[in-house]
């Protein structure tokens, strides 16, 4: 029997979602439970504290928190795993971490990629699924939640350390998964050095990395025979004015063979989510195959590296003026 996992994007039940969630509850991921039930462990990136403080945190940007409740929705609805590794998990200090640990807790919700300290939040998940000892490092830009020797947070980026941390890992995991929170929000094409970073982990011994942050959904290549995905999307984010395709996303499921720890099937599962949608909707006939088709063909574009290359210089040439805005301008306002 196949070893199946689940990974899906940034969740965060606030704004719009936080006052359908205490209408509907897990009515709004209801088309995506069938597909949880297959799955052997399925993990969701966590992307607000879930508290009732209300003092934030200094940063720029908002500061988000969902309803505390909301971690049960995600274990009843299949979930086994959250990824705290983000920019907004600090959102609400020390206070709002405590409360977000032990809402998790409480429903018997694991996680990974905060602690008290760094080395707490550098510490490794495993778990013993059908005989096979699976892992997870979960790691995060280093923004305003980054964790230090004696301040609490999330596990930052840091190459040096992170290569550390899979070499140890890969001894004592047959599987071994990063979950990595970064990237150029609302770009789908990974920025060069960003996609270096994701081969380098695999270089160190990741079967696989799963990135999310960007908010849009981003195509993922096979490198040395380890899938890469680049942005997954959002899984439940509302926003007030979304930009392009805030509100689509995709579900990644792995399924290995238990026999040799190989991946055997890899499969993509669209969805849109919205308000306007009650929730999450899977994508299903011509609009699913819209949607695959799109990805493969920013896939085929990061297999051909002069166009890889042209489309991200393309880019850079379209933010260069924005860029030039914050460096003249004598008020910057506070972003998503």
């Amino acid at each position: 029997m196949p070893l199946t996992l689940s990974f899906w994007g940034d969740f965060a039940p606030v704004r719009g979602f936080r006052e359908a969630y205490i209408a509907h509850g897990s009515d709004l991921i209801e088309q995506v439970m069938p597909v949880l039930d297959r799955c052997d462990l399925s993990m969701v990136n966590l992307e607000a504290p879930l508290c009732e403080s209300n003092t934030g945190g200094e940063k720029i940007g908002p500061n988000l928190a969902g309803e505390k409740s909301s971690a049960q929705m995600l274990k009843s609805s299949g979930f086994d795993i959250v990824n705290l590794a983000n920019n907004h998990i600090m959102d609400f200090g020390q206070a709002g971490l405590d409360e977000t640990i032990k809402a998790i807790s409480e429903c018997e919700l694991m996680s990974v990629g905060v602690g008290q300290n760094l080395a707490e939040a550098r510490r490794l998940f495993r778990t013993t699924l059908q005989g096979l000892s699976v892992g997870i490092i979960s790691i995060a830009d280093a923004e305003f939640s980054e964790a230090t020797e004696g301040k609490p947070g999330a596990a930052p980026l840091d190459i040096i350390e992170n290569y550390h941390q899979l070499r140890d890992a890969r001894q004592s995991c047959d599987l071994l998964f990063v979950s990595l929170h970064g990237g150029c929000e609302y770009q789908k094409l990974p920025s060069p050095d960003f996609r270096k970073i994701t081969r380098f982990f695999v270089d160190c011994g990741a079967d696989a990395v799963i990135c999310h942050h960007a908010h849009v959904p981003a195509p993922y290549e096979i490198y040395r025979g380890k899938p890469i995905f680049f942005c997954i999307g959002n899984f439940l984010f509302d926003h007030n004015d979304p930009p392009p395709d805030w509100d689509m996303g995709y579900g990644v499921l792995l399924e290995y063979d238990t026999l040799t720890s190989t991946l055997d099937k890899l499969e993509i599962v669209p969805f849109r989510q919205a308000i306007r949608d009650g929730g999450i909707e899977l994508l299903e006939g011509d609009e699913k195959t819209r949607f695959l088709a799109e990805i493969q063909g920013l896939n085929e574009i990061l297999a051909d590296e002069g166009r890889y290359k042209a489309e991200w210089e393309k880019y850079i040439e379209t933010i260069s003026s924005d860029y030039l805005y914050l460096l003249i301008s004598p008020v910057i306002l506070p972003g998503l």
